[in-house]
């Protein structure tokens, strides 16, 4: 049910779902399931549940406070996923632990921790490397999130080409109508939105269409792909199309996200920027 809140773009709600499903689940398995965890600021040792259904929770516990833009919440709960992590055999929970990884990496960048991004980044791609191969489509995505660090440091052409061999691995995997592959190119369209160049618009609109199909309307992923689009389109000085575009993603922001988050904030600022030139 909390995934499908998620997929719904009801994070609150997936959140709320997700804290419950963790108490209920340690409390069935932390007899029989449980290592020792040592805490390295407080010089403590805990036990802690260590069962895969625990771990998978937290891990989207740390997703959905990803997503809705407590990094800090997002942090620890992800860090907390990796700790417990000391004792891996399996090629399921050794998956389980690029999961994580991941996770905590996209939320180091967020937090613009480039540099300790990059390490668990890349931890992520050497574990799920060594156990999927170089060319397997979830390698791809690992190299797809590096390519994103990569951008925001500025390093555009370094960016540039980490997408797109995300972009050939996932499409040959999923086909080019598939919402991973939408997320790849609003990936690319940014770095020629960087470069000044115009095919990022074509880029953006080909992305939306995408989500729209995926999703419908009403969907978070949608709005970002929007507020974007928005942005290509006012340093183009396309302002009412721009409106529409900033307006529609504000309104799926508000809706889903709340007014305090940082995309709805953003969006806010950016149409209020649109109203120097525009009536």
């Amino acid at each position: 049910m909390a995934g499908f809140f998620m997929q719904l773009g009801l994070q609150k709600g997936a959140r709320s779902l997700y804290e419950r499903l963790l108490e209920a689940l340690e409390n069935k398995y932390k007899e029989e399931y449980s290592t020792i965890v040592y805490h390295h600021r407080h010089y403590t040792y805990k036990r802690q549940c260590v069962h895969l259904e625990v771990l998978e929770v937290i891990i989207q516990l740390g997703l959905v406070c990803r997503s809705l833009g407590e990094l800090d919440d997002a942090r620890k709960y992800l860090y907390d996923v990796i700790s417990r992590m000391n004792k891996i055999r399996t090629p399921a929970q050794k998956l389980q632990l690029v999961k994580a990884l991941l996770g905590l990496g996209s939320v180091l960048r967020l937090q613009e921790k480039a540099e300790e991004a990059k390490k668990y980044l890349k931890r992520a791609q050497e574990i799920a490397t060594d156990i999927l191969g170089k060319n397997h489509h979830y390698v791809a995505a690992i190299v797809g999130q590096i390519g994103e660090l990569s951008y925001g440091q500025g390093r555009l052409e370094d960016g540039l080409i980490h997408h797109l061999w995300d972009m050939q691995l996932t499409q040959n995997e999923v086909g080019l109508s598939h919402p991973r592959v939408g997320a790849i190119l609003n990936n690319i369209a940014l770095v020629y939105d960087d470069k000044n160049d115009k095919l990022a618009g074509d880029l953006f609109k080909g992305v939306l269409n995408i989500m729209v199909q995926a999703y419908g309307q009403n969907h978070v992923d949608v709005a970002v792909v929007r507020y974007n689009l928005g942005a290509f389109l006012f340093a183009n000085n396309l302002f009412e199309r721009a409106r529409y575009q900033f307006n529609e993603a504000l309104r799926i922001f508000q809706l889903f996200l709340g007014g305090d988050h940082p995309d709805t904030k953003s969006t806010t600022a950016a149409l209020e920027k649109l109203k120097a030139f525009v009536n």
